[in-house]
């Protein structure tokens, strides 16, 4: 298996950062971006130095990935895993269920690699690492997200950080996808949604937020008439309450997941997908393994065309061919939201489409999937607040005049908002999203945006390219060129490299020139 360039690098740093006595090293690589891959061949040759290595996963779906992985590699393993057919703790490479290795005897190991590592402050995690810490065994993380679920960083964790590639430049190199974004033009209304403590919106209140937009059937109407129409899918519609159409009957058949936002929400998706002829299914935490194994093998073989889901196909689960994903669950964690559109990001060449439903304001809230995103050990993940950027406030769903939250009636035309938990009339209608239509450099801070810019003057410095090729990407971003009257000033080191490549250039035009008129004198001497 041949390795891609970024993922060599991508070990060449993790090395580099071991030799200078690092114990704990965090590896970002964006989703759809090849971690196992990588980090499978970084056990095979440390078990062709004699080295012994375990792989720590939450889930079955990574414990067998990895073991499929291992096993195209010529790694020979073992597996702990309750009740599984490949336990030999002889062997010298061990693919380990974090739920069982923490209930059982210490297995020592040279290197130890965690997947999923925003997962790694656990407690079960912890215990496991105390006994590596102690025998000061190499720890390395694999994410593509590295921050905690509630938004605090990995440093009490990790020595240090290898990040080598952006989302933009896997796109960039055809090695993932960048979906076709739409999303709504009203979106949902969470001035009443609380805030647990893990930072997030309150999971019960969510489904209250998006019930009207679940019960009027748009991400069905949406679905079928955006993917259904790329696909040439034929629907009957029927008119609905008011001006709406009502999907009665349709033959799209993108395979797609939705992400609820609780699983009564899901299972009022899932019927109303099912009652227009669209074989459709719902997962959660509870879902029997098998039944739930059955499921994701039915939408991976066609048989099922739509599954919906609460928490399960957040990560550890990929189906490259998958061609929309239905954003219904609003979120305050950038993380999360790229652990969910990531899942759509990855090329092949059975998927036809590629298309974000973004029902739950995602984009807007957080930047499309490709954006540069500032990672740190130390500083907790930026998140909105509400009422950020002014007063707090919504829109009227009647004249779209925007009023004070908590406003029972419009001021401007007498609108009433439905009572708490009641359902809103209105319809919505998912437009495409892109740079041009949402003015992203309006919507991400300053700080943000010098940070990415900063990000971008290192890569264009470190790998050589033309200074201008920094600005262009972060006109393709942004929307607008990186100026001083954007509020982007240029970083120094940019400045100073700028200046040598101008100076380069300079004198090789004066060379070529220097060059052509001796040519010319040689050549003109008679005439």
């Amino acid at each position: 298996m041949r390795l891609r360039d970024y993922q060599e690098k991508a070990i060449a740093a993790v090395r580099q950062e071991i030799s200078q006595g690092r114990r704990a090293v965090l590896l970002v690589i964006a989703t759809g971006g090849g971690k196992t891959v990588t980090s499978s061949s970084i056990i095979r040759s440390a078990v062709a130095k004699g080295k012994r290595c375990i792989f720590l996963a939450h889930r079955k779906e990574l414990i067998s990935q990895c073991s499929r992985t291992l096993s195209s590699l010529g790694v020979d393993h073992g597996v702990i895993k309750s009740g599984s057919k490949k336990a030999n703790l002889k062997k010298p490479v061990q693919v380990a269920s974090v739920q069982t290795l923490v209930r059982r005897d210490h297995w020592p190991a040279d290197l130890v690699i965690i997947d999923e590592a925003h997962r790694s402050m656990a407690s079960t995690y912890q215990k496991i690492a105390e006994r590596y810490r102690e025998e000061n065994s190499v720890i390395l993380g694999l994410t593509a997200t590295p921050y905690r679920m509630d938004g605090k960083p990995l440093g009490e964790m990790y020595d240090s950080m290898v990040e080598v590639i952006s989302t933009q430049e896997l796109v960039d190199e055809d090695f993932l996808v960048a979906p076709k974004v739409f999303g709504s033009k009203n979106p949902p209304d969470l001035s009443a949604v609380e805030v647990g403590s893990q930072g997030d919106y309150k999971r019960d209140q969510l489904g209250e937020a998006m019930s009207s937009t679940v019960l009027h059937g748009e991400l069905l109407s949406n679905w079928t008439r955006i993917c259904g129409d790329a696909l040439g899918s034929e629907t009957l519609w029927a008119n609905g309450p008011g001006e709406r159409k009502k999907v009665v009957e349709t033959k799209c058949d993108a395979t797609t997941v939705i992400f609820a936002p609780n699983v009564k929400t899901s299972l009022e998706i899932v019927s109303q997908f099912e009652a227009a002829g669209v074989k459709a299914a719902h997962v959660d935490g509870n879902t029997d393994a098998s039944v739930r194994a059955k499921i994701l093998e039915d939408l991976s073989s066609g048989a099922l065309s739509v599954v919906s889901n609460v928490d399960i196909l957040t990560e550890g689960w990929d189906l490259p061919h998958l061609e929309c994903v239905i954003g219904a669950r609003p979120t305050r964690s950038k993380s999360l939201y790229k652990q969910m559109g990531g899942r759509l990001m990855r090329p092949d060449d059975k998927k036809r489409i590629a298309v974000l439903l973004d029902h739950a304001n995602w984009t807007r809230t957080h930047g499309f999937l490709e954006e540069p995103t500032v990672h740190s050990l130390a500083i907790p993940e930026a998140r909105p607040r509400k009422g950020e950027g002014g007063p707090p406030v919504k829109q009227c769903p009647e004249c779209e005049s925007l009023q004070p939250l908590g406003t029972k009636e419009c001021g401007s035309c007498g609108y009433a908002w439905p009572a708490r938990g009641g359902v809103e009339v209105r319809e919505e209608s998912l437009v495409e999203l892109d740079a041009k239509k949402v003015k992203r450099a309006q919507l991400v801070p300053q700080s943000e945006r010098q940070q990415a810019f900063a990000k971008l003057a290192t890569r264009c410095v470190e790998r050589k390219y033309k200074p201008n090729w920094a600005r262009v990407q972060y006109m393709k971003i942004y929307g607008e060129w990186p100026s001083a009257k954007s509020g982007i000033s240029m970083p120094r080191f940019f400045m100073s490299y700028e200046r040598e490549k101008k100076k380069a250039l300079l004198e090789k035009i004066m060379s070529e020139a220097a060059l052509s008129s001796d040519k010319k004198r040689q050549g003109g001497g008679v005439g």
